[in-house]
Protein backbone atom coordinates (compact mmCIF):
# COMPACT_ATOMS: atom_id res chain seq x y z
CA UNK A 1 0.00 0.00 0.00
CA UNK A 2 1.15 2.85 -0.91
CA UNK A 3 0.72 5.80 1.04
CA UNK A 4 -0.39 8.57 -1.03
CA UNK A 5 0.27 12.09 0.84
CA UNK A 6 -2.77 13.30 1.47
CA UNK A 7 -3.77 17.14 0.71
CA UNK A 8 -4.17 18.45 3.81
CA UNK A 9 -7.70 19.35 5.12
CA UNK A 10 -8.87 23.04 4.58
CA UNK A 11 -8.36 24.45 7.73
CA UNK A 12 -11.88 25.87 8.39
CA UNK A 13 -12.46 27.95 11.56
CA UNK A 14 -15.91 27.35 13.94
CA UNK A 15 -18.17 29.41 12.54
CA UNK A 16 -18.63 32.46 14.95
CA UNK A 17 -21.92 34.28 15.27
CA UNK A 18 -21.63 37.90 14.76
CA UNK A 19 -24.45 40.11 15.88
CA UNK A 20 -25.05 43.08 13.71
CA UNK A 21 -25.30 46.24 15.70
CA UNK A 22 -28.75 47.23 17.02
CA UNK A 23 -30.53 49.12 14.57
CA UNK A 24 -31.25 53.27 15.80
CA UNK A 25 -34.86 52.58 16.42
CA UNK A 26 -36.76 56.08 15.44
CA UNK A 27 -39.91 56.55 17.62
CA UNK A 28 -41.51 59.66 16.92
CA UNK A 29 -41.77 62.09 19.42
CA UNK A 30 -44.92 62.28 21.57
CA UNK A 31 -46.86 65.52 21.49
CA UNK A 32 -49.04 66.09 23.81
CA UNK A 33 -52.31 67.74 22.38
CA UNK A 34 -53.14 71.11 24.98
CA UNK A 35 -55.59 70.79 27.27
CA UNK A 36 -58.25 73.34 26.79
CA UNK A 37 -57.93 75.50 30.01
CA UNK A 38 -61.62 75.61 31.62
CA UNK A 39 -63.76 79.02 30.67
CA UNK A 40 -63.22 81.33 33.42
CA UNK A 41 -65.48 82.17 35.37
CA UNK A 42 -66.59 86.08 35.85
CA UNK A 43 -65.18 87.41 38.93
CA UNK A 44 -68.38 88.76 39.84
CA UNK A 45 -71.37 86.46 39.56
CA UNK A 46 -74.48 87.95 37.17
CA UNK A 47 -76.72 89.59 39.56
CA UNK A 48 -80.10 87.94 39.33
CA UNK A 49 -82.50 90.26 38.16
CA UNK A 50 -84.17 91.87 41.35
CA UNK A 51 -87.49 90.80 42.29
CA UNK A 52 -89.92 93.79 42.24
CA UNK A 53 -91.75 93.74 45.48
CA UNK A 54 -95.34 94.91 44.96
CA UNK A 55 -95.72 98.20 47.03
CA UNK A 56 -97.27 97.98 50.70
CA UNK A 57 -100.09 100.22 52.17
CA UNK A 58 -99.04 101.66 55.55
CA UNK A 59 -100.58 99.57 58.24
CA UNK A 60 -102.88 100.63 60.54
CA UNK A 61 -101.80 101.32 63.91
CA UNK A 62 -104.35 99.73 65.76
CA UNK A 63 -103.86 96.61 64.58
CA UNK A 64 -100.61 96.24 66.70
CA UNK A 65 -102.49 96.52 69.63
CA UNK A 66 -102.96 93.11 71.26
CA UNK A 67 -99.89 92.09 69.67
CA UNK A 68 -97.26 90.10 71.38
CA UNK A 69 -93.22 91.70 70.70
CA UNK A 70 -92.90 89.07 67.63
CA UNK A 71 -95.81 90.03 66.18
CA UNK A 72 -95.11 94.08 66.32
CA UNK A 73 -91.29 92.94 65.08
CA UNK A 74 -92.84 91.17 62.21
CA UNK A 75 -95.13 93.97 61.22
CA UNK A 76 -92.47 97.17 61.80
CA UNK A 77 -89.14 95.31 61.97
CA UNK A 78 -86.78 96.20 65.67
CA UNK A 79 -87.28 99.07 66.82
CA UNK A 80 -84.28 101.80 67.22
CA UNK A 81 -85.10 102.00 71.12
CA UNK A 82 -86.47 100.02 73.64
CA UNK A 83 -87.00 101.33 77.08
CA UNK A 84 -88.14 99.57 80.23
CA UNK A 85 -90.74 100.39 82.99
CA UNK A 86 -91.56 99.32 85.87
CA UNK A 87 -94.32 97.16 84.58
CA UNK A 88 -94.37 98.45 81.28
CA UNK A 89 -92.14 98.03 77.72
CA UNK A 90 -91.65 100.80 75.50
CA UNK A 91 -90.16 99.91 71.64
CA UNK A 92 -89.83 103.25 69.61
CA UNK A 93 -89.53 103.55 65.77
CA UNK A 94 -88.09 106.82 64.18
CA UNK A 95 -88.58 108.86 60.69
CA UNK A 96 -87.56 112.21 59.85
CA UNK A 97 -89.30 114.83 61.28
CA UNK A 98 -91.40 112.15 63.88
CA UNK A 99 -91.40 109.05 65.97
CA UNK A 100 -93.58 106.45 67.09
CA UNK A 101 -93.78 104.52 70.68
CA UNK A 102 -95.11 101.10 71.09
CA UNK A 103 -96.13 100.30 74.34
CA UNK A 104 -95.97 97.05 75.89
CA UNK A 105 -97.63 95.56 79.13
CA UNK A 106 -97.42 92.11 80.84
CA UNK A 107 -100.65 89.80 80.05
CA UNK A 108 -101.66 88.73 83.55
CA UNK A 109 -102.28 84.89 81.34
CA UNK A 110 -98.99 84.38 79.77
CA UNK A 111 -97.06 86.57 81.52
CA UNK A 112 -95.86 87.42 78.02
CA UNK A 113 -95.90 91.27 76.65
CA UNK A 114 -98.65 92.21 74.88
CA UNK A 115 -98.66 95.71 72.83
CA UNK A 116 -101.83 97.97 75.08
CA UNK A 117 -101.12 101.17 73.47
CA UNK A 118 -99.09 103.30 70.91
CA UNK A 119 -98.31 107.14 70.58
CA UNK A 120 -96.66 109.30 68.01
CA UNK A 121 -94.79 113.00 68.58
CA UNK A 122 -93.36 114.74 65.95
CA UNK A 123 -90.07 116.38 66.04
CA UNK A 124 -91.43 119.37 68.74
CA UNK A 125 -93.04 116.57 71.01
CA UNK A 126 -96.41 117.43 69.97
CA UNK A 127 -98.57 114.26 69.76
CA UNK A 128 -99.52 113.59 66.44
CA UNK A 129 -102.79 111.26 65.24
CA UNK A 130 -102.49 107.89 63.82
CA UNK A 131 -103.21 108.49 60.63
CA UNK A 132 -100.36 111.56 60.48
CA UNK A 133 -98.45 111.23 57.22
CA UNK A 134 -95.03 110.45 59.41
CA UNK A 135 -96.91 107.79 61.18
CA UNK A 136 -97.66 106.46 57.86
CA UNK A 137 -94.29 106.64 56.76
CA UNK A 138 -92.76 105.07 59.95
CA UNK A 139 -95.43 102.18 59.32
CA UNK A 140 -94.74 101.60 55.42
CA UNK A 141 -91.08 101.83 55.66
CA UNK A 142 -91.17 99.50 58.37
CA UNK A 143 -93.67 96.97 56.49
CA UNK A 144 -91.51 97.81 53.06
CA UNK A 145 -88.25 96.79 54.88
CA UNK A 146 -89.05 92.38 54.87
Amino acid sequence: MTLEPKQPLPVTAPAIAVEAPPKQLTVPAVVPKPVPRPARKARRPARPELAVRPERQPIDPKVLVGLNQAGVRSALGNPKRIETGRLSLSWFYDAPGCSMQVIFYPSLDSGSFHALKFSSVDADGDPLDADSACVSSILMARGNAH
